[in-house]
């Protein structure tokens, strides 16, 4: 016959000095995990701002922004410009930089540096547009190289901006543990 053991008073006061202490435990490490997050969101959300505050009054960007403009604008538009006797022009150099931005930003939100959803809603329109123009001179020098890596970020970014997909972001704790 099995024995029914019953806990007396004693024991259940012991049982219960063992289990407030691992309650409060298990809350602090709650609150903790739960700072840490914020923190990286406020992080993340301050890089971003900061970027787009730096990018702003970078005289070298806002003209690489205007010749970009202009360049698109062309008849023809930007493809022409993936011709290798063009490199090292004031223009290639400047096409460069704004691509480059790009390639950055798309590079920042997949390691959790920027925030995706304060880029989409401040930059949108701007991504769209700007990939848009520059598809064909990236295609273009994509094949002249035969690199199909050639702003493959930027290119990734307007598919996220532009489509339902979020992008893949580095987990931060992959590289921790």
């Amino acid at each position: 016959m099995p024995t029914i053991i019953f806990f007396s008073s004693a024991s259940s006061a012991s049982l219960g000095a063992i289990l407030l202490p691992a309650g409060i435990g298990l809350i602090a490490a709650a609150i903790a995990i739960w700072g840490v997050l914020t923190q990286r969101a406020m992080a993340r959300r301050r890089a971003t701002m900061d970027h787009i505050a730096k990018t702003s009054i970078d005289q070298d960007m806002i003209n690489a922004n205007k010749q970009f403009i202009a360049l698109a604008k062309d008849p023809g538009g930007l493809v022409k410009w993936a011709d290798a006797s063009l490199e090292g022009t004031a223009e290639v150099e400047s096409i460069r930089l704004v691509l480059n931005d790009m390639e950055l930003i798309s590079v920042s939100i997949q390691f959790g540096i920027m925030d995706f959803e304060y880029i989409k809603r401040f930059s949108h329109g701007t991504i769209v547009k700007y990939w848009t123009a520059s598809a064909p001179l990236v295609y273009a020098l994509r094949s002249r190289t035969g690199s199909n890596t050639i702003y493959l970020e930027f290119e990734q970014l307007h598919e996220w901006i532009a489509g339902a997909k979020k992008p893949k972001r580095s987990i931060w704790w992959k590289k921790v543990f």
